[in-house]
């Protein structure tokens, strides 16, 4: 008896889907959320000007995989005898990614803030105007594993920030650390990672420059490495999906024979 044709593509597509059940966990990146926002203003008396850059509203997994904000401003003006400039630049980013062969799921980004003032006037040769600039850059992603599974953590981070690895506790309804970087310093951190919800999170410091000091470089990144998971998600991979075009294919042209 020859076998049904629909059921030899069905078969063939499970060979070919084979591999990917050999995996001895899988991990879904469940949720992203992220902000870079960017705040700045500042003058003499009157003379001024106050701005926002990007928002507070976090952006999910439909947003820019690579967030930032990089751009500059200025102002002249004066305020009776009084002549004021000021100038500000700014270059905040992060990024993420997982790399499904590598089994890797990593992040990264920086804050880099500058300003310079001046005023001229009355008993000031020059002084220094009222400044300020207000950065968030921070990045949230929570991922599903549904078996334990052996890790490796490595960070590194300046002395202001800071990456860290949570447990959701479904009993008490709220995260609580598991590994942390090191301020200012390198870490690697190693163990296993039991079955549930996890949480890669970068600290949450609001950066704030003031008239003095007139720069800020502040950076963080880590990787996750879980070598023995199978990374998912609702879209196949390009490679999977190349992988099931010839059953696919092959399912197609064996209904057209059956209705021939």
């Amino acid at each position: 008896m020859k076998p049904h044709p629909n059921l030899a593509g069905l078969a063939l597509l499970a060979t070919l889907a084979a591999p990917a059940a050999l995996a001895q966990a899988e991990a879904r990146l469940d949720t992203r959320a992220s902000t870079v926002h960017l705040a700045y203003g500042g003058g003499f008396a009157t003379a001024g000007k106050n701005l926002t850059v990007g928002s507070l509203d976090p952006i999910d997994l439909t947003g820019p995989a690579s967030p930032g904000e990089t751009g500059a401003d200025s102002f002249t003006g004066g305020y009776l005898g009084w002549a004021v400039s000021w100038q500000v630049d700014w270059d905040i980013a992060q990024t993420w990614a997982v790399d499904p062969t590598q089994r890797v799921l990593s992040g990264s980004g920086h804050t880099r803030l500058g300003q310079s003032s001046a005023v001229i006037g009355p008993g000031c040769a020059p002084c220094t105007a009222s400044m300020g600039l207000y950065s968030h850059n921070w990045q949230d992603l929570e991922f599903v594993l549904d078996a334990p599974a052996v890790f490796a953590f490595h960070s590194e981070v300046s002395l202001n920030q800071g990456v860290q690895i949570n447990r959701w506790d479904e009993a008490r309804q709220r995260w609580f650390p598991f590994v942390s970087s090191v301020a200012g310093g390198v870490a690697n951190r190693s163990g296993t990672l039991d079955a549930g919800r996890w949480q890669v999170v970068n600290s949450r410091t609001v950066h704030v420059l003031g008239s003095t000091p007139a720069a800020l470089d502040e950076h963080w990144a880590f990787s996750l490495t879980l070598p023995g998971v199978q990374w998912v998600s609702a879209v196949p991979e390009p490679a999977s999906a190349l992988l099931l075009l010839p059953g696919l294919a092959l399912l197609a042209w064996r209904r057209r024979l059956s209705r021939a």
